[in-house]
């Protein structure tokens, strides 16, 4: 649900509540793909946990799953708040320099 509410609160936000400044669809923030992906990782993860109560066995490859899967997520609200900065910027409402935003880029 997180991955959902920061593009729609960056949205919120870079639109400047109805004051028309321009803001990029939410869907473009995160792609959904990702949301999807993450979100399979995660229930994956999830399952294998709950069965590592019943066979002892499996839960190294179940805490590598859902550290994947957290790590997935972490991934997924770089991405947003990177694609939020470069919106701020290029629309002046944020006081940060082109480098600084360059380096934060994932390439």
């Amino acid at each position: 649900m997180l991955l959902q509410d920061l593009p729609f609160l960056s949205w919120l936000h870079l639109h400047g509540w109805g004051r028309g400044l321009p803001a990029p669809n939410m869907r473009d923030m995160i792609p959904e793909s990702a949301m999807l992906s993450q979100m399979r990782l995660h229930f994956l993860a999830l399952a294998m946990l709950l069965l590592a109560v019943l066979l002892p066995g499996w839960h190294g490859p179940a805490g590598l799953l859902f550290a994947a899967s957290s790590a997935w997520f972490g991934i997924n609200l770089v991405s947003g708040l990177i694609a939020y900065l470069r919106c701020a910027k290029a629309s002046g409402r944020l006081p940060i320099s082109s480098e600084q935003l360059n380096a934060c880029t994932p390439r």
